[in-house]
């Protein structure tokens, strides 16, 4: 009874984002989480990762985070952008979790979304997209949608992610087919804690 409420609730919270047109071909792919340092995405954009520290904010170890860790994308080998990062090297990640990314490539339109993962509940989504304006390219975090994750009931999920294109995120959730634009669901605050 709870998990029909909830996702009826999801349905119509977000009905004007649903979508019945075709996906965009996207190349999914798994990374290696913090031991991640480059990859290649089609013939022109590299896309590399420094490790750096992890910053307490309020200066408690349980407290809001930000780390000093940096992706940085290079197109023809030159730096186009970069974007912080949820891996560190602190070693207190490393040993209590998986910590997991995801890439999602559009190589006709050369943008580039990067889900990261770390101790099973704290997720940054990383956009990477040429402007058409002014052929510059620019980061955006966002937050797609997710069902509730209040008491982390089994009815919480983030989704599955088919694909992007035409500055949209296209998830599917419980069966339905939604694109999210980016720019509606931008993530400002970078700031993260953990469980």
């Amino acid at each position: 009874m709870g998990d029909e409420k909830v996702k009826a609730e999801f349905a119509k919270r977000y009905k004007r984002y649903r979508c019945t047109s075709e996906v965009p071909f996207t190349e999914q792919s798994k990374g290696d989480g913090d031991q991640f340092r480059s990859r290649k995405f089609g013939d022109h954009l590299t896309l590399k990762l420094k490790l750096g520290k992890l910053v307490h904010l309020d200066e408690t170890p349980g407290g809001p985070m930000r780390t000093q860790s940096r992706y940085k994308l290079f197109c023809d080998e030159k730096l186009q952008t970069e974007a912080e990062s949820l891996f560190n090297t602190s070693e207190h990640f490393q040993d209590n979790s998986p910590l997991v990314s995801r890439f999602y490539f559009n190589a006709k339109e050369q943008s580039l979304l990067m889900v990261e993962e770390l101790c099973w509940t704290t997720f940054r989504y990383i956009v990477f997209e040429k402007s058409e304006q002014t052929q510059t390219w620019v980061t955006k975090y966002i937050r797609p949608p997710s069902r509730s994750r209040d008491d982390f009931s089994p009815t919480w999920t983030e989704g599955q992610i088919l694909g992007i294109g035409d500055g949209k995120l296209y998830l599917e959730m419980d069966g339905q087919l939604y694109a999210f634009p980016f720019d509606d669901f931008i993530d400002s605050d970078l700031a993260f804690t953990v469980g």
